[in-house]
């Protein structure tokens, strides 16, 4: 899978099982509105770098499904097992909206 068309056609990949490795760039909470969700969903998530795939990508990688007690560092590469959601949406630092697509952890492996 490119990283990249997983960026620019997030539901495309909506249940579709792959892996992909980066480096984690955020951690912490995040609301989004995920498919069929009419209201954001809080939960702990990190953020990977794709600028290996694409410059103008600004950390539109979302991965959730983990615990808040896993030991994951800014910094880390992250090597996530799972399945995309879709198109993520959720508010930024700056208090405007964040689009991004989407992983669901079900593995992971890390190294730092």
């Amino acid at each position: 899978m490119d990283s990249s068309d997983l960026y620019l056609y997030p539901n495309k990949y909506t249940y579709v099982r792959f892996r992909i490795t980066s480096s984690v760039v955020w951690i912490g909470y995040h609301d989004a509105f995920y498919p069929g969700t009419p209201v954001p969903v809080r939960q702990f998530i990190v953020q990977l770098d794709p600028r290996f795939a694409n410059p103008s990508f600004q950390y539109p990688f979302i991965v959730a499904g983990l615990s808040d007690n896993v030991g994951i560092s800014v910094g880390d590469t992250l090597t996530v097992y799972g399945y995309g959601l879709g198109a993520m949406q959720g508010d930024n630092a700056a208090g405007g909206v964040s689009n991004g697509a989407a992983i669901f952890a079900e593995f992971y492996s890390l190294s730092g």
